[in-house]
């Protein structure tokens, strides 16, 4: 400004400052991804500024909006120069994809556009003629002993991390952790299940694995049946609780009414109480695995004829053959069966293939190998065949009596074996008999000590086969004169 004084001009340079607001809001459009049906989303963050020398105040005005959204703060102040960040969690009932806004009123008025998609939240079961979460696992009919598994692909169809448990159910409609039942229910002792329990991140799969282990039918029928529930919790990210919504059956008479009940959920809260009336209230686990175990099993039962051999007469180091008769039992599952060896029994085939209800004849060879009765235990394995594995199931056992004797021909040549002449016994050896099969050694065997020889044979007759050889090259060695048959 110019101001002349005395035809002099004077400049004054004057500053103005006006007081206005200047908000500003970031961002404008909220991704929300995924959430669940029924459960909060995660919390996304506005940040509100104010970038002019004016304090500002705003307000939110959600509208008449179907989707439940949820701001705090819903009002306040922000002071020239400083941000403030408000909290956003939106909340459906209903599966589909959401496009709405809200009014943030302010200088200048602010808006703000949030989109998503609800998606049924929950595990799904990845298997062959499975329905989303409902699952009938049959295993096909097996031996006791025979160990059968199965795995199941379970995936997290959720936008937040889950944690699961595996929970049994008894016929008595009682709740109680799968490892709890195995102790105590028949049929729950014959199942198992790894992993029992875990975490799992958004679109997160893992491999449970369920075996079938049948012990010894206690009782008939021979099959063995339960249910578990593969039940989840929710859990976010950052550790957070999640408050859940769960849709409740209340049962009064004919009539049923719908009630929606929210609260914090945990693993131990997953489990029914035993205190509870599940007549009154029901809860539908939209969200849960439903698995139905079944299986069926049967004893391994082969007969033999005969049951046992009497065998007389047989000779000496030839074969006699006999046939055995085996017969599988089972109706339906063939078995295999291998024999371990004893001594003088073959029998062809070592391996023999039993289909079910039907005899098979193997052959059966013995062969003594000394005079005398004998008894010979035979021992035969039986196996089922899992894939390419055997898997012993049974053990079956029968004896072979028999007596063997020389032909005439061995005998006379038996006869003609060359044997030790009678004479001095020496301490060192202790050998004795006389045309005997087995020559023994013992040391309680009556030995002479001296040797008393008649003057009438001090003269040597070469050719008398009593005659005993003490050589030079083996000491205390005795040997007979002459080698040859007297």
């Amino acid at each position: 400004m110019d101001i002349f004084v005395n035809n002099d001009c004077l400049r004054y340079e004057l500053l103005v400052n006006t007081c206005f607001t200047q908000v500003s809001v970031w961002p404008r459009v909220i991704d929300f991804g995924e959430i669940d049906v029924c459960m909060v989303s995660e919390v996304k963050k506005i940040t509100i500024t104010n970038s002019g020398t004016k304090q500002a105040t705003y307000s939110t005005d959600l509208g008449r909006n179907p989707l439940q959204i949820i701001v705090k703060p819903m009002k306040g102040t922000v002071q020239p120069g400083e941000s403030k960040q408000i909290a956003v969690e939106v909340f459906g009932t209903c599966e589909g994809e959401f496009n709405q806004e809200f009014w943030i009123k302010t200088e200048p008025l602010q808006r703000v556009h949030i989109q998503g998609h609800f998606i049924e939240p929950g595990l799904k079961v990845d298997y062959p003629l499975a329905n989303r979460n409902i699952l009938v696992l049959t295993f096909p009919k097996t031996f006791v002993g025979v160990q059968q598994d199965r795995n199941v692909v379970i995936k997290n169809y959720s936008s937040t991390s889950t944690v699961f448990c595996v929970i049994g159910i008894t016929r008595d409609d009682e709740h109680l952790p799968f490892n709890d039942l195995s102790g105590k229910d028949i049929n729950f002792k014959q199942f198992a299940i790894h992993p029992v329990e875990g975490r799992l991140h958004k679109d997160q799969k893992y491999i449970m694995t369920i075996t079938y282990s049948p012990q010894k039918a206690e009782n008939k029928p021979n099959f063995h049946i339960c249910r578990v529930i593969v039940a989840v919790m929710k859990c976010r990210a950052d550790g957070n609780p999640c408050r859940v919504q769960r849709r409740l059956l209340y049962e009064s008479g004919s009539a049923a009414q719908g009630a929606y009940v929210s609260d914090s959920v945990s693993v131990s809260s997953i489990v029914t109480n035993a205190t509870d009336k599940p007549q009154e209230i029901t809860l539908i686990p939209n969200d849960s695995v439903n698995i139905l175990l079944y299986g069926e099993v049967e004893l391994p039962k082969v007969s033999i004829r005969p049951e046992k051999f009497y065998l007389k007469d047989l000779k000496v180091y030839e074969t006699h053959e006999e046939i055995l008769e085996i017969f599988n039992n089972s109706k339906t599952l063939p078995l295999v069966m291998k024999y371990k060896k004893a001594p003088s029994v073959e029998l062809e085939p070592k391996t023999i293939y039993l289909p079910p209800r039907e005899p098979v004849e193997v052959s059966l060879k013995v062969r003594p190998t000394k005079m005398g009765d004998a008894l010979a235990k035979v021992k035969l394995e039986v196996f089922f065949q899992q894939g390419n594995n055997l898997v012993k199931v049974k053990t079956i056992h029968f004896d072979i009596v028999y007596s063997g004797d020389y032909t005439e021909d061995r005998m006379m040549l038996r006869r003609k074996k060359p044997y030790f002449l009678p004479g001095i016994t020496p301490v060192n050896h202790n050998e004795v008999g006389y045309l005997v099969d087995d020559v023994k050694f013992s040391s309680k065997i009556d030995k002479p000590n001296v040797a008393m020889l008649d003057a009438a044979h001090l003269d040597c007759n070469k050719h008398n086969d009593a005659l005993i050889a003490f050589p030079n090259d083996k000491p205390r060695v005795l040997k007979p004169w002459r080698n040859t048959v007297p």
